[in-house]
Order: C-alpha cells, then structure tokens, then sequence
C-alpha cells in the first residue's frame, strides 16, 4: 500500500509538471510569433553582417594611410603560413593593392560604416520595444538620431577599450594627465 501511494505521488507530480511545461512553451511560442522574434533576429543579422563590409574597407583605407614600412613584409609572413604556396603571388598582389593609398575609400568606408551600423542599432531599438510592449510612436529621424549616438557611444567605448589593451600601462599614464584619475587607476 505505500509504494502505490509513493508512486501515485510520484504520477501526480510528473503530471503536474507535464503541464506546467506545456502550459510554459504555448506562451512561450505564443510571444515568439507575436513579437515577430525570428524577423526582428534577422534584421539584426543582417545589418551586422552588413557593417562588416565597410568595416574592412575602413581599416583597408587606414592602412593604407598609416604607411607603415614593415606591414606588407610582415602581413605576407603571416600569409605564407595560412595560404598554400601556388596562391601566394595573388595573395601578395591583393595585399600590395590594398595598402596602396586610395582616394575617398576612407570617407566612403566611415560613412557606409556608420549608416549600416545606425541601421544594425535601430534594428535593436525596434526589438527590445516590441519585447517590452513599447508603443511610444517615435519618427524614423529620432530612432535614427538614438542610433547614431548609440553607435559613436560604442565605438567611442571600444576605440579607449582597444587602446587601453593595446598600451596598457602607458594609456592609463596618459589618461591620468588629461584626467584625474586616482593613482592605483593610472598605472
């Protein structure tokens, strides 16, 4: 009599929690196809994707610029060892193209740049005001507007988080003369 009344129990429970599961993944499916999920999910993909492109075509440009006397020997060394040796005299070709300087290719690369990641961030701004129920109608110049702040404050961030990597002791030194900056900070 008490192992059927343990395993009744035990019925009762997995029951209970079978439901409680099914129960759980119709709202969960529910608010999937009403928030649009998998559109909003690829509309982000796709913008960053899509700022991958002028991202590149932005640090090709400053390369180029930068004229750098050991880059091309340096890049194609790292090359040779990820390219197969027949492929090598294009790869070097591409290369050399690449760190000749190119008229407007930098301006070209930072506006495309910030237009695909605006894009990217507003993309954002519409899926977390349909995952939050925001029905606040904003004009498309005012989420434009956010998203280029949103971007600069981003790059902005990461620009000093990069540099304070690649430095490190000397950024923080620098920073703490133009800023003031606690002592243990600094170093």
């Amino acid at each position: 009599a008490r192992r059927r009344q343990t395993f009744q129990r035990w019925r009762h429970r997995v029951r209970r929690r079978w439901r409680e599961t099914r129960c759980l993944a119709a709202i969960v499916g529910r608010e999937l196809i009403r928030t649009n999920v998998f559109d909003v999910a690829a509309g982000l993909a796709f913008w960053s994707m899509m700022s991958m492109v002028p991202l590149l075509i932005t640090v090709a440009a400053l390369l180029s610029l930068l004229r750098l006397p050991g880059l091309l020997p340096e890049l194609l060394s790292v090359m040779a060892i990820l390219v197969p040796a027949d492929s090598l005299a294009m790869v070097e070709r591409m290369i050399g193209g690449l760190l000749e300087p190119h008229r407007g290719m930098l301006s070209f690369g930072i506006l495309s740049y910030i237009w695909s990641t605006t894009g990217g961030f507003t993309a954002l701004i519409t899926a977390l005001n349909a995952a939050y129920d925001v029905n606040t109608p904003r004009s498309w110049l005012r989420d434009r507007l956010q998203a280029v702040f949103l971007t600069s404050t981003s790059g902005g961030l990461l620009t000093v988080s990069l540099l304070a990597l690649i430095a490190g002791p000397h950024f923080g030194h620098f920073l703490g003369q133009i800023f003031p900056i606690p002592g243990p900070l600094e170093g």
